[in-house]
């Protein structure tokens, strides 16, 4: 079980910013179902529970490390050598490994008490590294959360709008939707007549209009606060990375733009969109969220299993971001009749047309 469990905990520690907890606990758990599958019958089977876990903990190495072996024979020394490896020859490779390891087990009349217990201290071990290393992640962003200035707070109504009769105001972030003269080059599509509907109602299109930065987690931060990200080493000291995810998430969250409107009694309605980043926000009075069940880790974790070259069969996260991005769409339908204080203001960041794509034309699950 340590041994099926470490190597999720691990993935986890280094891609918890990406990942909700609930898709943790999820892929944890297939990851135990995994190893009882293996320790249960092997020990039934050999009338030694001990040998079992032995020959379970060899499996489960293996099975778990073969996204990591599997990237071993493209590299160039491996390449230049023997070429690339078949799956096929791999795979068999690791299957001869994985036989010797258990014929060795199986056979032995040794006692496998430390042989046993050494494996167990060692996943411990490992295990306890990435423990802290989550510890050390919360305790840094809480840390920071304490500190971030408060951007925003004190400002007074510029104007334009009046007191009496603010408008409702619905922020949408297409998330790597490109202007129409990159789609027409590109993509041979021209999006004119979507432009011409959206002026002939007064908006504005900035037509020649690009991206503060070419990072979600830096571009979010910026137009939210409605500065740039360039002011961390004044912020948190001159040792401040630009891309730590850990100075970017408290200005998504605690935003200038949701605490300016919210000063002037706008109602804040957040949407889920799947995006560690914006899946949530603690300052929102509504928060909007599809059911779904959280499989985006599982499906990470299953890519470096020998699971790998099946999880192309695995629909989950298509599936999910589809039905969130349906959901979002027809809850903002909604939101004029629901019975919600007014004004408000309704923040939707839509993880499309951003890949992995998960819709067609038509709004259909889209092909692989």
């Amino acid at each position: 079980v340590l041994f099926a469990l470490f190597p999720t905990i691990f993935l986890y520690s280094f891609n918890k910013w990406f990942f909700s907890f609930e898709g943790f606990l999820l892929a944890a758990a297939f990851a135990v179902f995994i190893a009882f599958l293996v320790w249960l019958p092997t020990g039934f089977l050999l009338k030694d529970y001990k040998k079992g876990a032995l020959i379970s903990s060899l499996f489960l190495i293996l099975f778990f490390s073969y996204g990591t072996l599997d990237q071993v024979r493209y590299l160039p020394a491996i390449v230049n050598i023997i070429g690339v490896l078949r799956v096929r020859l791999f795979l068999l490779l690791v299957g001869g490994i994985f036989f010797v390891g258990v014929y060795t087990a199986a056979r032995t009349k040794r006692n496998l008490q430390w042989f046993t217990a050494s494996p167990n201290a060692t996943a411990i071990f490992l295990i306890s590294i990435s423990l802290f290393n989550i510890g050390l992640y919360e305790y840094r962003l809480r840390s920071i959360y304490n500190t971030i200035p408060r951007e925003g707070d004190g400002q007074e109504n510029a104007g334009g709008v009046p007191e009496s009769l603010p408008p409702d105001i619905y922020h949408i972030i297409l998330d790597a939707y490109g202007r129409a003269d990159v789609l027409e080059k590109h993509f041979g599509y021209s999006n004119n007549e979507l432009y011409r509907y959206l002026e002939e109602r007064g908006f504005y299109i900035a037509d020649q209009s690009t991206s503060n930065y070419g990072w979600t987690l830096l571009s979010f931060p910026s137009f939210l606060n409605m500065n740039y990200m360039n002011h961390f080493s004044d912020m948190y000291g001159e040792g401040a990375k630009w891309q730590d995810v850990l100075l970017a998430q408290p200005l998504v969250e605690d935003n200038a733009v949701q605490k300016f409107l919210r000063s002037k009694g706008y109602t804040y309605v957040h949407f889920d969109s799947g995006y560690s980043r914006t899946e949530n926000n603690r300052n929102a009075d509504i928060l909007l969220r599809a059911e779904i069940v959280p499989v985006d880790f599982l499906d990470a974790l299953i890519s470096t299993t020998a699971l790998k070259p099946f999880s192309f069969r695995f629909k989950g996260v298509s599936t999910n971001k589809r039905t969130r991005i349906l959901f979002e769409f027809e809850k903002l339908r909604e939101i004029p009749g629901m019975d919600i204080k007014h004004p408000l203001y309704a923040f939707m960041h839509v993880v499309a047309p951003h890949g992995p794509y998960a819709l067609n034309s038509d709004c259909g699950p889209a092909r692989e």
